[in-house]
């Protein structure tokens, strides 16, 4: 078994693409197979949390010296609770989407 596993790499290797199982996605059959992974939602959760960082970071050096402690402890766990829904919603919205792409191929 691992002589013909080894074996069908090679010439998957030398078709120029690979297989990653169920997920793999056929986008160019000339060169096999190629996996199409979440970039959006990916990307889109990388600068939402950059931008909460950010906000955080804003809030902090010109709005916090009003406020208690406990009001700034507020304001930054209700940012977050907020970035997070975001994020939650782009994951959820996208999930089904690539599930079921996935799974009619």
């Amino acid at each position: 078994m691992g002589v013909n596993t080894n074996q069908e790499e090679r010439e998957e290797k030398k078709a120029g693409g690979y297989t990653s199982g169920p997920e793999t996605v056929k986008s160019n059959p000339g060169k096999g197979t190629r996996y199409e992974g979440p970039v959006a939602p990916v990307a889109a959760s990388i600068v939402l949390m950059i931008g909460w960082a950010v906000f955080i970071l804003l809030y902090a050096i010109y709005l916090s010296t009003e406020m208690t402690i406990f009001q700034n402890l507020i304001v930054t766990l209700v940012s977050l609770l907020i970035a997070g829904l975001l994020v939650g919603l782009i994951w959820v919205v996208y999930g089904p989407k690539d599930y079921w792409r996935g799974a009619n191929n």
